[in-house]
């Protein structure tokens, strides 16, 4: 799923201050990934059209920045989507606490006809329902096209601008949450025939940050007040579906149409019980399911009106 949520500078600015003194309660170790683009592509189609034409994508020595390769991306755009994401991944999930930067190189050439080229990094946040939160770090466009353009970002405070609450019950926060680096993103915005030409040199990511093993058993406390909301409000659910499914049994209709309403009604309720119970199981629940399950109790009781 990609989503952005940002949030206004002082609650970023408090959120990279709160995950740099939660790294600080952990051990910790040095991180380096590097890109230099010399004798791997490491970069793959991620999501979004898979209408385009790739009329070039590897190492080439047309232009570098250290070394002697750089990677070449040239892409036509086809229909459906109006975007295209590739992603670089990490060699393993980074907790993306207590030091973690980015730099590297772009230069969008002079052919590119695309509205414009975004690069960032990607989240997720556990044991939230969110991830794939990506953020940007360097927009190319027409303005800055046919030169080598410096990036970088620190990766621990972009990670803390995401409002995990925009999309799960509970209220939670990052205080609640892990926050691990997934990928580098590299999308593309255009339309149907626009050509992006890209080239990319020597991206680095680096900085010390806590001990993978630490930190993941560390989340599970983080998360603890939310799962008990989530369980909580799960037994509710538990107890509507299982009276309404009493009181449904119950009762005999008069009809055949009622024999049917009685039956479906029992369905909807079996499948909606299925749904708490994967809820229960992994501790977190969406907005949207907390409104899809109300939605659904409300109208089984609406309807049970008519057997």
């Amino acid at each position: 799923m990609l989503r952005k949520a940002l949030v206004a500078g002082s609650v970023m600015l408090f959120a990279a201050g709160m995950c740099s003194a939660r790294a600080a309660a952990l051990p910790t170790e040095p991180f380096s990934y590097k890109a230099d683009f010399e004798t791997v592509d490491p970069v793959k189609y991620w999501v979004g059209s898979k209408e385009y034409t790739i009329n070039f994508k590897g190492l080439t020595d047309e232009k570098c920045v250290e070394g002697k390769k750089c990677l070449k991306m040239d892409v036509t755009l086809g229909g459906g989507l109006p975007y295209v994401y590739w992603n670089i991944p990490m060699p393993k999930r980074i907790p993306a606490e207590g030091t973690l930067k980015f730099t590297g190189n772009a230069f969008l050439g002079a052919e590119t006809t695309a509205n414009r080229v975004e690069i960032g990094p990607s989240y997720s946040y556990p044991p939230s329902t969110v991830g794939g939160t990506c953020p940007s770090m360097f927009v190319a466009n027409a303005k800055n096209k046919d030169k080598w353009q410096p990036m970088q970002g620190d990766l621990v405070k972009i990670g803390g601008t995401t409002n995990v609450a925009n999309y799960d019950w509970g209220n939670p926060t990052l205080a609640n949450t892990g926050v691990y680096l997934d990928f580098i993103i590299v999308r593309f915005f255009g339309n149907k025939g626009d050509r992006v030409v890209l080239y990319l040199d020597d991206f680095k990511v680096e900085g010390q940050v806590p001990v993978a093993a630490e930190y993941s058993k560390a989340i599970p406390a983080r998360w603890a007040p939310i799962k008990d909301k989530v369980d909580a409000r799960a037994s509710e659910f538990e107890s509507a579906l299982a009276k309404n499914a009493q009181d449904i049994s119950n009762i005999t209709p008069e009809t055949a149409d009622g024999e049917k309403l009685k039956k479906d009604l029992l369905q909807q309720i079996s499948a909606l019980q299925a749904r708490v119970k994967t809820i229960k199981s992994k501790g977190n629940m969406r907005i949207k399911d907390v409104q899809g399950i109300e939605s659904g109790i409300k109208s089984i009781e609406e309807s049970k009106s008519n057997l």
